[in-house]
């Protein structure tokens, strides 16, 4: 029988989006929740292991890591495969790991909607450099198009005048902003995202509808409509 460990230790203390006491050496309480993944390597002898964690940590504390484990990080944004920018590191000892094929999968994508899939504007239509992968409606008429960051379309008011994270609001056409446990009010920690008339979200769920999501008219979600 192969053992498998998988791990991710949280990256509150080692993410870019703390803004203090943010850690960046391989010490403190985040290196500390490390340090329990490699107790658990060590005493089972996993066949093959992997380990995620932010890309934005410190160079200090990757390379403290990637000693510890003797594996190179592999870079994967989870836009690749969903509807989120989510930029992360994986180191493993499985063979072979490859870049994921790119799904093409935008916030919209996770709405429910009657909206047909030419609607989705500029997103399957914009270029990109240097992409490696396509969203395209047809080859004939979009041959290279790549949506994997999120794209804003304004902002809301705020008392001071500003336009931080909190008020950045970004089209459903693109990914979603990275989730942020940390973050303050407004859109801080979700983002703020515009979305058509009877596409919303709400938690809603019952024999007759097992979708976590329903389609309201009023436009009751989590979202600003611009």
């Amino acid at each position: 029988m192969m053992k498998l460990l998988l791990g991710g230790s949280p990256c509150t203390h080692w993410s870019i989006a703390q803004s203090r006491h943010r850690e960046t050496r391989p010490e403190g309480q985040g290196w500390e929740l490390f340090r329990n993944y490699l107790i658990a390597k060590e005493r089972y002898c996993p066949d093959f292991f992997l380990y995620e964690n932010n890309k934005s940590m410190a160079p200090a504390i990757r390379e403290q890591i990637t000693a510890e484990l003797g594996v190179e990080p592999i870079f994967i944004n989870s836009a690749l495969v969903s509807a989120q920018s989510r930029q992360r590191l994986y180191w493993t000892n499985i063979p072979g790991v490859e870049q994921p094929e790119d799904r093409g999968l935008v916030l919209r994508d996770i709405l429910e909607s009657g909206l047909p899939l030419r609607e989705k504007g500029y997103t399957l239509k914009a270029n990109y450099a240097n992409s490696n992968a396509a969203n395209a409606l047809d080859s004939k008429h979009f041959p290279a198009t790549m949506a994997a960051e999120p794209i804003r379309v304004g902002a809301i008011e705020s008392s001071t005048g500003s336009e931080g994270q909190g008020h950045r609001v970004y089209s459903a056409d693109g990914k979603s902003k990275t989730l942020c446990g940390n973050g303050g009010g407004a859109g801080a920690k979700t983002g703020l995202y515009t979305v058509p008339t009877g596409m919303a979200w709400r938690g809603h769920a019952n024999a007759d509808n097992p979708s976590s999501f329903e389609a309201r008219p009023d436009q009751k979600a989590n979202a600003v409509i611009v």
